[in-house]
């Protein structure tokens, strides 16, 4: 079974990827799940899909949840023309990442909640050819149930006990009530 940020991470990537969600110059811009794309070999621009961060706090809950803050990333990478001019071309196709991701707050019911926390642009001036690149930082929230507990393999179930609460045996040693009761084993 694969991790609920892992089933975000795909889910965004399928949601840019519908034909016509992500358009540059009359063309689909190809979106990736993934941070490491070689893009001196891609046709850009290209969008990455990729997770920062994790937090988790756990709801006082039986059995045990945790509510997931996941920091994802949806990043424009784009070769800078000879004329110079990126920004448009970053933030027209920010914009649309936006509006696709804005419409579909929940992620197709993989999460509780999402939205824009942080925006940066930067450029990278070394080598043959020179790269900008556009982060849409997203905060997305969801919950998950902890794994069942496992207990040591030779602790059998209790069955039985005896508890005895503010009970004097000195002045009266007959004082202590013994309780039966069945018990109930579910899987």
């Amino acid at each position: 079974m694969a991790s609920k940020r892992k089933e975000i991470r795909i889910e965004v990537v399928a949601l840019l990827s519908v034909s016509g969600s992500v358009v540059w110059n009359s063309q689909d811009v190809p979106i990736y799940n993934s941070r490491a794309i070689p893009f001196w070999t891609v046709q850009l621009p290209a969008v990455a899909v990729y997770t920062l961060e994790e937090s988790a706090d756990h709801e006082e809950t039986a059995p045990r949840e945790y509510k997931r803050k996941l920091q994802l990333v949806t990043q424009i990478i784009a070769e800078i023309p000879d004329s110079g001019s990126i920004d448009d071309m970053l933030d027209d196709i920010a914009e649309q990442i936006e509006l696709v991701l804005f419409k579909n707050q929940i992620i197709n019911n993989k999460a509780d909640d999402s939205y824009l926390i942080n925006t940066t642009i930067n450029h990278r001036d070394e080598g043959e050819k020179l790269f900008a690149a556009a982060s849409l930082i997203w905060e997305i929230e969801y919950r998950t149930d902890a794994p069942p507990a496992l207990g040591p393999p030779d602790v059998e179930d209790l069955d039985t006990s005896n508890i005895q609460i503010g009970v004097d045996r000195s002045e009266t040693p007959e004082a202590g009530k013994t309780i039966d009761a069945e018990v109930e084993h579910t899987p």
